[in-house]
């Protein structure tokens, strides 16, 4: 990722990580390269405290969080719901995208504080 950014800085506006690895080790690849915080918008996955870290010291702009646990409940409780003949006719958001006021809640329960 510092190569391309090395080669491509002047091309780049903004940056969305696709994966937890990419979003978390943006403040890494800034400070190798010598980008500011803040100065090329990022966002992108959330689910870590790495990511939760750099939303906070202003190095991503945005973070999505998804919590596995509801992921997967949700999904299951539809599941039997529809083989019990009820539709479930409706959609379940189990994400949330957060920035820098809200990413202590999600660095508080990434690190099991």
């Amino acid at each position: 990722m510092a190569d391309y950014l090395t080669a491509n800085r002047a091309k780049i506006k903004a940056i969305i990580g696709l994966g937890d690895l990419v979003t978390g080790s943006i403040k890494r690849v800034f400070d190798q390269v010598g980008v500011k915080a803040g100065e090329i918008p990022v966002v992108g996955w959330g689910n870590s405290t790495d990511t939760t870290q750099e939303v906070l010291s202003g190095f991503v702009n945005a973070a999505q969080w998804q919590d596995p646990h509801a992921t997967s409940y949700m999904a299951l409780s539809l599941a039997a719901m529809a083989s019990s003949g009820i539709p479930p006719g409706f959609d379940i958001i189990t994400g949330a995208l957060y920035e820098k006021d809200t990413a202590g809640i999600y660095d508080k329960i990434l690190s099991a504080k």
